[in-house]
């Protein structure tokens, strides 16, 4: 019965496909934005960073639910309270937490050493940054990026409930009509776009890996 479901929902099913993941995507590129900047930032001042990251932390806490639902009362004075810019919005504040988090750890582990080295070669901070640091910590980076976008595309499911779209309509439509198929179909395809992701980010986040880079530049 899914089976039948799905092909005579295909071409709905892809619209809504397609609006989840742009959806998601378009979080996950401001979140990164953000989220990177912000670990950059707060990297040599661990007062302010645990500060930061505590506040994102607070903010991971409050229920999906809730969140979506505090943006709708928020954004409706500019007219903004349903649709894709509160999900976006929604999406783009729980994404940031794992990515300035990864960030923040992933720039405090680089060898102490290998930055002496640079700034004896005459490197600028700026320099040593983002020549030495930054390429080191992306491996670590990335794996925050694949978090967040995992998450972000189960969350996106309730985008539905406020005119967002994606791939949510077919469990709440399937829960409202007591359709099983399509609830089920729904599911299918919301799990098979996640693992789809966090596989295409685990092998982004493996080949930044310097120690897959080296082999690779060696044939293997």
């Amino acid at each position: 019965m899914v089976g039948t479901f799905i092909a005579g929902y295909g071409a709905e099913m892809l619209r809504r496909t397609l609006q989840h993941i742009s959806m998601v995507g378009l979080a996950l590129v401001l979140a990164a934005s953000i989220g990177v900047s912000l670990g950059i930032a707060i990297s040599g001042h661990d007062r302010v960073a645990r500060w930061v990251v505590g506040g994102a932390s607070v903010l991971f806490t409050v229920p999906s639910l809730a969140l979506f639902a505090l943006l709708v009362v928020v954004l409706a004075p500019i007219r903004q309270g349903t649709g894709r810019v509160p999900a976006v919005t929604a999406l783009t504040l729980y994404s940031i937490l794992p990515i300035v988090r990864n960030t923040w750890v992933a720039l405090r582990q680089v060898d102490p050493s290998t930055v002496q080295a640079a700034q004896g070669m005459g490197m600028t901070p700026s320099q040593v940054m983002f020549r030495v640091k930054l390429p080191l910590a992306l491996p670590l980076i990335m794996a925050g990026v694949r978090n967040a976008a995992v998450m972000g595309v189960g969350m996106a499911t309730i985008a539905t409930l406020i005119g967002g779209g994606g791939l949510g309509y077919f469990i709440f439509e399937g829960i409202a009509r007591a359709n099983r198929s399509m609830v089920i179909a729904g599911t299918l395809v919301i799990t098979l776009l996640g693992l789809v992701v966090n596989g295409g980010l685990l092998l982004a986040e493996e080949a930044m890996t310097p120690g897959k880079r080296r082999r690779g530049e060696h044939g293997g």
